[in-house]
């Protein structure tokens, strides 16, 4: 009887030991999803950085040909 449970004692601790050795591996897939989430927001932040910077050199392109069809149109008015 004896034997029975130290058998059963070695199956449950080699279970554990290979319970501890997936979850080792889970967590090393989940430290590498979270690398790739950061490295995807960081790639999205980078994006809308680079469009923010188009629109505003969009933005003042049109006001300054704004201004200065508004200036033309003031000296043609004026001569």
């Amino acid at each position: 009887m004896s034997e029975l449970l130290n058998l059963d004692r070695e199956a449950r601790a080699a279970a554990i030991e290979r319970e501890s050795e997936r979850g080792g591996e889970r967590s090393e897939r989940g430290r590498m999803r979270e690398r790739e989430r950061e490295r995807a927001v960081g790639a999205v932040d980078i994006a809308i950085a680079r469009a923010y910077r188009r629109s505003l050199s969009l933005s003042l392109f049109s006001i300054s040909l704004y201004l200065s069809l508004s200036l033309l149109s003031i000296l043609s008015l004026s001569l």
